[in-house]
């Protein structure tokens, strides 16, 4: 039988935070689940580890490929994900003891093709913050609207989170769509997301704090060169204008 969720974590020298990233998703009370480790051709201990908690645990698959970037690693998973819903992790993150149980239920009950919940970031002093705090006031928890429908208003109210793991997206819907990353882009979330969102019949709104998003100087993020994130940014705004247009957008939320 399917499993109701897979969780596609991309890996990349992540020995010092894997352990705690994957603990938190085999400790979920929720256990009808698969884990897929994408070990994107990490110089460090972090293939060995992905091979250790395959080797413990059924329900993990250990992929290994050469180096090829976030999205190609999320590409890999998605392309072997059985699960009736997806989730994404980054490798220094990690859940809430109960979310994919909560997310899952939620998911089930409205027939969406999203839910949408709110991720913390926890800061290198042990500060944690909201990102969502002011897009609480816009929809009562379980509300459930279209795509674009949210998408313009967490815009109108600047409270949109453009992270692909700030939401639980049904795996059927994202086939028949066709959903992938591009390629050797940073920023893959910025095109990702909006593209997602806004294709979206319905999208399932809950307020529960169910991401850790840890920030720190050493992600891949802030190592990037300025250079190459400034040209992945022009060709995601070159790509979503052209989107925009292919589906009509009204010219004010274009």
């Amino acid at each position: 039988m399917k499993p109701m969720v897979s969780v596609i974590v991309p890996v990349y020298n992540a020995e010092q935070t894997i352990r705690r990233c994957v603990a938190s998703i085999l400790d979920q009370q929720f256990t009808d689940l698969e884990l897929l480790l994408v070990d994107d051709g990490s110089t460090d201990g972090s293939g060995a580890i992905c091979d250790e908690f395959a080797a413990r645990d059924a329900r993990v698959t250990a992929i290994h490929q050469k180096n090829a970037g976030v999205s190609a690693a999320r590409n890999h998973a998605l392309d072997l994900a059985q699960g009736v819903y997806l989730q994404f992790l980054d490798s220094d993150d990690w859940l809430a003891e109960n979310a994919l149980q909560v997310l899952c239920a939620i998911a089930a009950k409205t027939r969406t093709d999203i839910v949408s919940g709110n991720t913390l970031a926890v800061h290198a002093d042990g500060q944690v913050q909201s990102w969502e705090r002011r897009g609480r006031e816009l929809f009562a928890t379980g509300t459930v609207v279209s795509g674009s429908t949210y998408f313009s208003r967490v815009m109108d109210c600047r409270c949109y989170v453009p992270m692909v793991y700030n939401y639980l997206y049904r795996r059927d819907f994202i086939e028949q769509n066709g959903f992938r990353f591009e390629p050797g882009l940073v920023h893959e979330d910025e095109l990702w997301t909006p593209q997602v969102l806004t294709t979206a019949q319905k999208i399932t709104v809950a307020d529960i704090d169910f991401y850790y998003y840890r920030q720190r100087e050493g992600s891949i993020m802030t190592a990037t060169a300025a250079g190459r994130r400034i040209a992945s940014i022009q060709l995601i705004i070159e790509k979503l204008l052209e989107y925009s247009r292919k589906h009509l957008f009204e010219k004010k939320y274009r």
